[in-house]
């Protein structure tokens, strides 16, 4: 079975973490749009965790396969570009991580 990239075997690359993340937002947002206000919290909820793990594993791919040095200079001239807002929403998902609720998985 071939994947996004064409790739069949080893480690996913970064296009198939990020095809798979858009997979996951797409989910919370049908989940979210769809149930017009009556969405399963705990299906958003997931989904956008899954959606974030694999944004963070293209991430990493990315930084691995461009070298720290090439990676930071690109990442640093894209973090400059985003509005203040945008810049406030990345450091805090960078240092405080996706926070979930701690309810229960439902039965």
């Amino acid at each position: 079975m071939s994947r996004v990239d064409g790739s069949t075997g080893g480690q996913p690359s970064a296009a198939t973490k990020l095809a798979q993340a858009r997979f996951f937002l797409d989910l919370a947002q049908d989940e979210n749009q769809h149930r017009a206000g009556r969405a399963n919290a705990f299906a958003v909820e997931a989904y956008l965790a899954a959606f974030l793990s694999m944004a963070q594993a293209a991430f990493y791919h990315l930084q691995h396969a461009a070298g720290e040095a090439t990676f930071t200079a690109v990442y640093d001239e894209w973090r400059g570009g985003l509005s203040a807002t945008d810049q406030a929403l990345i450091t805090g998902l960078a240092t405080r991580g996706c926070r979930t609720s701690t309810r229960r998985v439902p039965r």
